[in-house]
């Protein structure tokens, strides 16, 4: 992706590069999955920008698009995103619970 606004960054966003202080020490690897823990702590140093690429559920997003019609994606991630909006973002378990309900929504249904 592209450098993002450290108040627009969200949790589940992958790091494309080391994140560093100003003097040089990692705040936060590459390839890194961002917590809520990291986000305080980029705001804490004064970091105003980092590379990020896309969340995990956007890349499962965009691997649904290709087999299943946008309208059927989007209700069911919809329909996920409701289900789950009081469950940890950042928990494994979170987005495999997520994965699993919007692969049975588009169960049987085909471009």
């Amino acid at each position: 992706m592209a450098k993002i606004a450290t108040n627009n960054l969200k949790v589940g966003m992958v790091t494309l590069s080391e994140t560093l202080d100003d003097t040089g020490h990692t705040l936060i690897r590459a390839k890194e999955e961002l917590t809520e823990k990291h986000i305080t702590l980029l705001k804490m140093w004064g970091i105003t920008e980092i590379d990020v690429k896309y969340s995990k559920q956007q890349v499962d997003v965009e691997v649904l698009l290709a087999e299943y019609p946008a309208n059927q994606v989007n209700e069911a991630v919809l329909e996920a995103d409701t289900r789950f909006k009081f469950f940890d973002e950042s928990s494994k378990i979170t987005h495999l619970l997520k994965k699993y309900l919007i692969k049975n929504k588009l169960n049987g249904v085909r471009k």
